[in-house]
Parts: C-alpha cells; structure tokens; sequence
C-alpha cells in the first residue's frame, strides 16, 4: 500500500513516471507479496502509457508466485508474449515455481518445453520446481526423467524434500 501511495503522490507532485518509478514500486509490492498492488500498477502503467518490460512483468509474476496464484502468473506470461515483451529464465522460474505451489505439475512441464521454444536457457531452478511438483503429486517416474535431464546437463538443483 505504502508503494500505490507513493506513486500517487508522485502524481499529485507532477513527477515523470517512468518504467523504472513503476518497476521499483512493483519491486516493493513483490518483496511484500503484495498482488493486487503489484498488479494495480501494472495496469497503471499501461493506463499513463508507460512502457512495461521485462522487469515490470518479472515482478508482477514473482508477486504471483508468492501469493501462490499460478493462474494470474500464466496470465501475465501470456499478456508478454502477446506484447512482444521478452521472456526471460527469471520469468519462467516464477511461473513454473507458481504452478508448483498449486501443485500443477502438467503446466510446469509445458512451460519447460516453452522455454525451449522461446530460447530461454533451463537453470537448476527450472527444473527443480518441476521436479518438486511431479514429486508431490506422486509423478515419480516424471519427477526421476527430469532428475536424469539435469545429471545429462550437469545442473545441480537444490535439495528437494
């Protein structure tokens, strides 16, 4: 809340708001895991005509994430692509970690072969969140595949409960 009253005061002052103002206080709400702010100002953004980014969206999305909204994530991910705004290994964590918490282990899947389509490079923390999710849904078998894509890619993922 303190970020939407700052940039409404901002306003108010006739300060230039621009995507780095917006990303901050987005950043703010995100650390908060504060999602109808974060998403107010995104929509905010779009309302002054400000450009939304990369970051801008990244953070929205860890704002998903956080508050365990795998729906609104995906969303987001799908308003980026639709906008030519470029998806990056920090987005796709976010939604896949998301999908994970709402222990959506099919979307997480896909979204691994997305980050393919999209040249976006799988880290450790891509396929860690799939692999926690198809272990918490009793996909073993899957769970133990991608255990085996990350020994062939020599990633090291975190330990996993």
């Amino acid at each position: 809340q303190v970020a939407l009253q700052i940039l409404a005061q901002a306003t108010i002052a006739q300060v230039e708001m621009d995507t780095v103002i917006f990303n901050a206080a987005m950043s703010a709400c995100e650390k908060g895991v504060a999602l109808r702010p974060a998403l107010q100002i995104l929509r905010e953004m779009e309302v002054q005509c400000v450009k939304r980014d990369t970051v801008s969206y990244n953070a929205a999305i860890s704002a998903c994430e956080k508050s365990w909204d795998a729906g609104q994530a995906l969303e987001l991910l799908c308003e980026m692509t639709a906008g030519g705004v470029e998806r990056d290994s920090w987005t796709y964590n976010a939604v896949i970690s998301a999908c994970q918490k709402g222990e959506q282990w099919e979307l997480a899947l896909q979204l691994l072969d997305d980050m393919v389509k999209d040249s976006v490079e799988r880290d450790s923390t891509s396929y860690s969140a799939a692999v926690s999710v198809c272990a918490r849904v009793g996909q073993s078998r899957v769970a133990f595949e991608l255990l085996s894509a990350m020994a062939r890619l020599r990633l090291q993922g975190e330990c996993l409960a």
